[in-house]
This record gives structure tokens, sequence and C-alpha cells, in this order.
């Protein structure tokens, strides 16, 4: 034959023409990352036999070494941005400033969206403002589980407030409080 023979590896998240599909490339490696994590310690035999047949161990293989690269991210000058840029980090955003991933709240998005999307917005967030006197609030707000880095959704209250329900109900095995909002602490 005057044909050479070759050998192609396919990728279920390249176009055929080549370019990357993010959403297939995110789809298969958020299930995978989340694989890994629900079974700490599996080791490549066990995952290979996970996603066999859909995905040959090779395609495996370069999305773990894909994970393990630890990205090169761009310096940004500490305090230097303003609200609504996206940052990284806390120090990113100028003062009176938090930087937060704005997560599941104030986008349209289907159920399936909703569910999977969101674990996506982990690596960066919005330079947002802290929450003012009256402004609705999160009790017992926290940093993003995924990110210290990032707060969820909205920053918390500025600091000398602190966010507590018009009314507090404290049961034997929780707390509620009803309509939260930033609030001078009581004496």
């Amino acid at each position: 034959s005057t044909f050479e023979k070759i050998r192609i590896q396919i990728y279920p998240w390249r176009k055929p023409e080549g370019p990357l599909n993010r959403q297939v490339f995110r789809t298969v490696l958020e299930a995978l990352m989340l694989h890994i994590m629900a079974n700490p310690g599996i080791s490549d035999k066990n995952i290979f036999a996970k996603y066999n047949p859909f995905f040959q161990p090779f395609c495996l293989i370069v999305l773990l070494e894909v994970e393990s690269v630890t990205p090169q991210s761009t310096q940004v000058p500490a305090g230097s941005l303003t609200e609504g840029q996206q940052c990284t980090h806390q120090s990113d955003c100028a003062t009176g400033l938090c930087c937060a991933h704005d997560g599941f709240l104030g986008k349209k998005r289907g159920v399936k969206r909703l569910f999977f999307d969101g674990f996506n917005q982990h690596d960066h967030g919005k330079c947002m403002s802290y929450r003012k006197t009256n402004e609705t609030c999160m009790p017992f707000m926290t940093h993003d589980i995924f990110n210290h880095e990032l707060f969820e959704n909205f920053c918390p209250c500025e600091k000398g407030l602190e966010c507590r329900g018009e009314s507090v109900d404290e049961g034997p095995h929780s707390i509620s409080h009803r309509n939260p909002k930033c609030q001078a602490p009581e004496s």
C-alpha cells in the first residue's frame, strides 16, 4: 500500500475540527475530580476500571496531568481592583471590598446547571462591597469551602457590624435568624 498507517487518539473533549469543547472537558474533569475526592487514595488502576469502557486510560492520564499542573497566575498589585473586577485573593480588592464568587445566586439556570456549574467558580470571584447597616446578610458566613481566598455569593458585613436576624430562635439543635441584616452588635 502507498499509504502510511497513522494512529490517532480521540479525546471526547475535542471537537472534530480540533479545538477544545470546554463544556465536555469541564464536565468530564469535574466527574473525575469528584470521584477522586469521594475516594481518597484511589489508585490509577481503580480509576481506569471505573471509567472503562467510556474512556481509555490514556484519556484519563491526560486529565490527571491537566489537574496536577498549577496554572501560572498574573500578579495583581494588592488593593488595585475596584468593584466588579475579577479577583482571586482578598488582597486583590481595594479597601471596603472583598473577593466573592457569585456561586448559584443571581443566575437563571436549569436544575442541572444549578448543581454543576457552581463547582467551576472556585478559582476566581469579583470584588464586591462589604454589606452595610441594614443590608441583607448571611449569618454564620464563612469563606468558600473549596477556596478560602473567596467568600460565597457576597461579602460579609463591614467591620463593626454583625449579621443578626430581627428575631433569633434558638432550638435544642439549631439557631434560626429571621430576616437577617447587618446591625451594630448587641450590648
